[in-house]
């Protein structure tokens, strides 16, 4: 009799746990579901992962440089008309040129998404791009390595063009495995290890690829201050409306201008890199 009793304990507190875990991996479930379905949710967790990220990233400095060339270097940003005292309108926005310190040992290029088009099947971007490829991101890269700048590949798992050719020490981005936030992070601190704080950004596309990807202008925005955009060695797959004048390239061109940098031309940073003179 006490044996059964027993029997019928433990038989009632094993359909107690097992019921427990029946509800938590329920609960689970149900949670798992609310925070996939729950923008807000995903939202206030990404941002307390960005924070987390940020956070680290501001705790530590870059490596020091020494013994590195500083130059003077032409930018271009872009200011506004917002004029209360005249009548003025948005044609009124006017170009501002100046001359900034260049450290080409703190500076890197990354190239974004410089792809091989072999197998493009619009034949019009795909002649376009070849031609971009050979007369502007070449000899970017040529300009690059004759000045000991770091060259940085960022292809995003796609097979890089046969134009450009790889060399020991530059850098090639494998990180699409990892979260976007992560890949930002990656790439923050391998700039860090280096004493590189400027991040010179040239390739395709515009509007997309080189300011969305984690390791974009906009996806690098919070990690690091000093953004240039070399104007003439990035392009857009362009729309039927925009392909006369490459309308898109250049309206996002002046928006980085205007928000998040400045620009620069191959021509630009060839004249500063071969300058004897210092500021």
């Amino acid at each position: 009799m006490k044996l059964q009793f027993l029997r019928r304990v433990k038989m009632k507190s094993l359909l107690k746990k097992s019921f427990a875990c029946l509800l938590l991996l329920l609960l689970g479930a149900f949670l798992g579901i609310y925070l996939q379905r729950n923008d807000s949710i995903k939202i206030y967790i990404n941002s307390l992962l960005e924070e987390g990220i940020l956070s680290y990233a501001r705790s530590t400095d870059f490596n020091d440089v020494e013994n590195s060339k500083v130059n003077l270097l032409e930018v271009r940003s872009i200011e506004l008309s917002r004029d209360s005292d005249t009548y003025d309108t948005e044609i009124d926005s006017k170009y501002i040129l100046r001359k900034r310190e260049f450290n080409q040992a703190r500076a890197a290029i990354i190239l974004i998404d410089i792809w091989d088009t072999s197998k493009e099947p619009n034949d019009g971007f795909k002649e376009r791009h070849e031609s971009f490829v050979l007369n502007k991101i070449v000899p970017l890269i040529n300009l690059a390595r004759k000045h000991k700048i770091q060259v940085i590949h960022s292809p995003h798992s796609s097979p890089i063009s046969k134009h450009v050719l790889i060399e020991p020490q530059d850098i090639v981005l494998e990180v699409d495995n990892l979260p976007f936030q992560m890949q930002s992070l990656y790439l923050h601190n391998l700039l860090k290890e280096r004493g590189i704080s400027t991040l010179l950004y040239a390739g395709n596309s515009t509007h997309k690829c080189l300011f969305d990807r984690p390791d974009g202008i906009y996806g690098m925005r919070k990690l690091m201050d000093d953004f240039i955009l070399v104007r003439d060695a990035t392009m857009a797959f362009e729309y039927h409306t925009t392909l006369e004048g490459e309308l898109v390239k250049n309206v996002f061109t002046n928006y980085i201008e205007e928000s998040f940098g400045t620009s620069t031309t191959i021509n630009d940073l060839n004249m500063s890199l071969s300058s004897p003179e210092s500021p």
